[in-house]
């Protein structure tokens, strides 16, 4: 083996180790010897003549007991590239030897194609899947604008019906107290529209209205009952004017009584202009509370 080298690629007696096979490539030995199949005690030697050096040393083999070598890489991926060798069922067989055929792999019959009587059905599949793809794309690139202006709609719809509800309970309401709440110093009288004008907020506030008026509105409303606690609280100070005078007055009063019913009219009159301020923002111009000096 030392002075003549294969010319084809294949498993040959080692020349360093007669033990062993090495795979010529073609062109050089490679790095990795194998140890020698388990047949070749059952076969003949080894030792090739010069005329068999192109013979490599492959027989009724199987695949997995000899395979080519991986050129470069890791073993851990040499499946990845093994291919088995087409073995020659004659290099080892002597004058007269007759070596037994490997039985071969069963034939795995080809895939059955699709028939025509199966070509429509598989063009309705298709286009069943091309519709339910249109309707998921339109659903999810279209509903969210087309929803969006549904509820834009919707809310100015509410928005709307909130005004003029609360127009008009506050039309029906407020001009009967709104001097009473302003100037009024008989108890009785103010604590009466006080309780009026407190009903109102309720009624109010049970309506439905768009989303984005809940804020502003509860704010009104909140001002509102401050503006009604205020009233009770003064109607409570100044009493009930006493019978017979048609216009009474603070003077009847402690000098005590009569500062903590400024201060009480005051914090009033400051909480129905804010009330006022919420309401006109809302476009309820008839929910005013302070009466229009003319």
């Amino acid at each position: 083996m030392g002075r003549y080298l294969p010319t084809t690629p294949g498993w040959y007696p080692n020349p360093d180790d007669p033990r062993s096979l090495r795979y010529w490539d073609g062109g050089h030995w490679s790095g990795r010897p194998r140890p020698r199949p388990p047949w070749s005690s059952r076969a003949e030697l080894f030792e090739l003549s010069d005329d068999d050096m192109d013979r490599s040393v492959e027989g009724p083999v199987h695949p997995h007991e000899l395979r080519e070598p991986v050129a470069s890489g890791a073993w851990s991926r040499e499946w990845l590239s093994w291919r088995p060798r087409q073995a020659s069922p004659t290099w080892h067989r002597g004058p007269g030897q007759h070596s037994s055929r490997l039985p071969r792999p069963p034939r795995i019959p080809p895939p059955a194609k699709l028939g025509p009587a199966r070509r429509p059905l598989l063009a309705l599949v298709c286009l069943v899947v091309i519709a339910v793809g249109v309707v998921v794309s339109s659903v999810a690139f279209i509903s969210p604008y087309e929803t969006n202006s549904l509820v834009i709609a919707s809310d100015q719809g509410a928005t709307l019906r909130f005004e003029s509800v609360a127009n008009k309970q506050c039309q029906a309401t407020l001009p009967k107290y709104r001097d009473v709440l302003a100037w009024g110093t008989d108890g009785p009288s103010v604590m009466a529209a006080s309780r009026q004008v407190e009903l109102l907020g309720q009624r109010l506030n049970a309506i439905n209205t768009a989303q984005e008026l809940k804020g502003p509105l509860a704010q009104w409303l909140l001002t509102l009952r401050q503006f009604t606690d205020d009233q009770d609280r003064y109607a409570a100070v100044v009493g009930p004017a006493p019978r017979g005078q048609l216009q009474p007055s603070l003077a009847r009063l402690s000098t005590a009584a009569q500062s903590s019913a400024v201060n009480l009219r005051r914090q009033a009159d400051a909480a129905a202009r804010r009330a006022d301020g919420y309401s006109s923002n809302l476009a309820l111009t008839a929910c005013r509370l302070e009466p229009t000096v003319t």
